[in-house]
Parts: structure tokens; sequence; C-alpha cells
């Protein structure tokens, strides 16, 4: 059963990288290389150390509690917001994201579909909080063009950033940097 590379992600094998909080890493032999060693590929399954834990706070964000309150309950990261990422991250959904393939049923998901689609509702109505250019730390902004501007190479808005030059005499210079470039 030697599967090309292309093929592993269909089958439920991961191509590569770290799973995520709650997953763990199978290995599992799929074929054998030409030179006679097997070939291995992984699959993740759920990691017994923190399902649960895991579990809980998507069955807390789809009923309504704030990330303070689930962080409290979980303890699962070391910051409040890597939930709001935990709870877009397609993975825990049971999706293997490879590229721009996207595979439906590749691990067990961390929840019931109605739970998901709870979630699914809230990230919707998270995502709404703020019209186009109308975040409150953009309103106060000495940059008139802050969230206004796009980015012409990734479409990212433009924020604006101040520099300064700690060499020789002080110099700061003002300038607007794309908000994926940041991260």
């Amino acid at each position: 059963m030697n599967l090309a590379p292309a093929d592993l992600p269909k089958q439920g094998y991961a191509p590569g990288g770290f799973p995520p909080r709650a997953y763990k890493r199978e290995r599992t032999q799929i074929g054998v290389k030409r030179d006679g060693q097997p070939r291995y590929a992984s699959k993740w399954v759920p990691d017994p150390d923190c399902w649960e834990q895991v579990r809980q706070a998507f069955a807390m964000w789809a009923d309504g509690a704030s990330l303070l309150e689930i962080h409290k309950a979980t303890g699962l990261f070391g910051n409040r917001q890597q939930y709001s990422y935990m709870f877009r991250n397609l993975t825990y959904w049971g999706i293997r994201k490879c590229g721009e393939l996207l595979v439906p049923g590749a691990h067990e998901a961390v929840a019931n579909p109605d739970t998901l689609q709870r979630v699914k509702e809230r990230n919707k109505r998270q995502a709404k909080g703020f019209p186009k250019g109308a975040h409150p730390r953009w309103k106060n902004s000495p940059f008139l063009l802050t969230g206004v501007l796009r980015c012409g190479v990734s479409g990212a808005s433009m924020v604006g950033n101040s520099s300064t030059q700690s060499r020789g005499n002080r110099r700061s210079w003002r300038h607007y940097i794309c908000t994926r470039k940041v991260r």
C-alpha cells in the first residue's frame, strides 16, 4: 500500500507539522521505500492528557462563556488569545487543511456537530463585532489611514507604526505596515 505524498492527506495522514493541543501523532507503517526500508506516516489521534479539557472549552464557548472563564476552567494555554485561535482552527472540527486541500473526517472532531455549529455561529457574531475601520483603537489613532489602507501584496489592512533609531541622535519616523507582516 505505497501512497504518493500527495495522497497522504486524503487518506487521513498528516503531511507534516505539529498537531495542535488535544491531538498527538501516531506513526503507522504505510509501505516500503525503494531501498526496502519501512515507510511511515502519522495520523493525529486524540491525546488523552488534554482531550476532555479541550472538549470542555468548546462546550463552554458554545454556551456563551468568556475566554477568561474558559481559561480559568481549563488552563490549556498561557494566555486567553490562544483560545480564540483554537475555536477557529479547522483541525478541531475534524478537517485536515493541507494547502488549499480540505479533507473532512481526516481525524476525530473535538465536539459533536451541534456544539461545533454553535461555536461557528458564535465565531461569526464575534467577527461582526466592529464594522470595517471602526475598531476603537483605530478611532483614537494618530494615523488617519489605519484600517482604511490595504496592502498591495497581501490585501490585509495597514496600521500605523512608529520606529526609532537608538544609535547616536534619537530619530523617529512614522509609517504604515501590513498587519500580516507584523504577525
